[in-house]
């Protein structure tokens, strides 16, 4: 007896030796597919949140530290030639400053959306600010607790009084 139920698990015939044995073309029942897709959207759902979060933090760090890379930069200007460099249009590097910083910094579109704007020349109280639509304000309160004293209203960095296009505005003396 034992020969012939090993005889029939070995061909795949039946519940001979208590298992039940798929031919070789069986597949996957719809049930067993449809909790694989289940457990695949569940896995999704709980990893993309995350990752805008990540993206997010992102464009805050590299917003800083484009901020923080343009303000040593124009210190070394204002250094060596002893004023600020002077004004330049929204999105253009301002004239000299190019010596200092990677010529696509202000060309480029600021992490956080918008442009960079240098305004002002000379020795008094210059401003770098983001200008333009599509400025995520929302990141602006973590920029200014990583670079300032975290209050929009008060301090280097400021929301206060703003032109049109303004988003943001950094002060320099």
């Amino acid at each position: 007896m034992y020969g012939r139920a090993a005889a029939a698990c070995s061909r795949g015939l039946t519940y001979a030796c208590g298992v039940q044995r798929r031919s070789a073309n069986a597949g996957y029942s719809l049930i067993e597919l449809v909790i694989v897709l289940l457990v695949i959207g569940v896995l999704a759902g709980v990893a993309a949140p995350r990752l805008g979060e990540a993206s997010d933090a992102a464009a805050v760090e590299a917003t800083v530290q484009h901020l923080k890379t343009i303000t040593v930069a124009a210190e070394m200007y204002r250094h060596e030639l002893g004023s600020w460099p002077p004004g330049a249009l929204p999105g253009q590097m301002p004239e000299g400053l190019d010596a200092y910083l990677r010529p696509d910094l202000f060309a480029a579109a600021c992490p956080v959306g918008g442009r960079y704007d240098w305004d002002g020349a000379g020795t008094g109280t210059v401003q770098l600010k983001i200008v333009g639509p599509g400025a995520d304000a929302d990141a602006f309160p973590e920029i200014d607790a990583r670079i300032d004293d975290g209050d929009l209203s008060t301090g280097v960095l400021s929301t206060n009084a703003l032109g049109v296009n303004e988003r943001l505005r950094m002060r320099m003396q």
